[in-house]
């Protein structure tokens, strides 16, 4: 039990602390938003990097007034801290879902800032590399076209005779009695296909079959079988061509230096997975690319 000494010291911790919870409430009411700092919202305060980022952000039309795009921007800031504020309020930023979501944005964020950091050093394709990417990749450039594609698609099986079962199909229609007879059920629908965005490998495939016959994409998860159906010619503009190529060839770059520090990264560091939930072994390839693509559409624009 306490005696009355024990309690009196007790009472005076108390009293030390509330007096610094109040003058630390009342340092953050002192804020004044002057210099770097152009607002202050509950003692918190925003500045003026805070404001260029959000600026950065904004899609601001051709001869926007400034001040207000500035003062829009800095409003933006604000209302999302007060209702950030009202969140934490509430307990949100304690619950396992925020949690776990702040993580997964950590991380984009992070991987969007090391791609940024490893390509501002990396030398800028030569002449000749630009020209040898444009004769490699016609289906880019001077060969591109928009394909109309009939496609089929259902859910990866577990069994994978269906590629064996789906070799002699020479039509659509065929394709559609062979996943009946196997009963795999899947869905069918015209979709658009840009050959600049495909895999060379796919290109000289659908170039070698054409029309004539459909071809089938494994996937991870999901499968189709696709048969084109018109070819509209779209080359790529003249005057667009070297600076189209140059991005492309700097993207392969960056995801061939991002792709070394993610297996070294694997090399020395621990990853032990659970029974069954490993990755299959074509998931291996282009790993780093798919975690920039994953962490561009999960992250905050930058």
């Amino acid at each position: 039990m306490y005696n009355r000494s024990s309690k009196r010291k007790a009472l005076q911790r108390l009293s030390w602390s509330a007096a610094l919870l109040t003058a630390t409430f009342l340092a953050g009411c002192d804020k004044k938003p002057e210099g770097q700092v152009v607002a202050v919202v509950n003692g918190d305060e925003i500045t003026q990097q805070e404001l260029n980022a959000e600026l950065g952000n904004m899609q601001l039309p051709e001869g926007a007034a400034k001040d207000e795009a500035r003062n829009q921007a800095l409003d933006n800031i604000v209302n999302r801290r007060l209702l950030a504020g009202v969140a934490k309020q509430q307990g949100i930023d304690s619950s396992p879902e925020y949690i776990m979501r702040r993580q997964q944005l950590d991380e984009a964020l992070l991987v969007q800032m090391l791609a940024q950091r490893t390509a501002r050093p990396m030398k800028q394709p030569s002449s000749q590399e630009v020209k040898d990417f444009v004769a490699q990749n016609p289906q880019m450039f001077a060969n591109r076209a928009v394909l109309t594609v009939d496609q089929i698609r259902f859910p990866t099986p577990a069994n994978q005779d269906y590629a064996k079962a789906l070799s002699p199909a020479k039509t659509m229609a065929e394709v559609v009695t062979t996943l009946n007879r196997l009963g795999i059920k899947f869905e069918r629908g015209t979709t658009q296909a840009d050959t600049a965005t495909m895999p060379p490998e796919m290109f000289k495939q659908i170039s070698s079959i054409g029309s004539s016959e459909p071809f089938v994409v494994p996937g991870p998860g999901v499968v189709s079988v696709n048969m084109v159906v018109s070819s509209r010619p779209a080359p790529l503009p003249e005057n667009q061509v070297n600076q189209a190529a140059t991005a492309m060839i700097q993207r392969r770059n960056l995801a061939n230096e991002l792709n070394t520090m993610l297996k070294t990264a694997k090399a020395e560091g621990g990853i032990d997975y659970q029974q069954g939930f490993a990755p299959p072994k074509a998931a291996a390839t282009d790993t780093a690319e798919k975690a920039l693509q994953a962490a561009a559409s999960t992250a905050p624009a930058q």
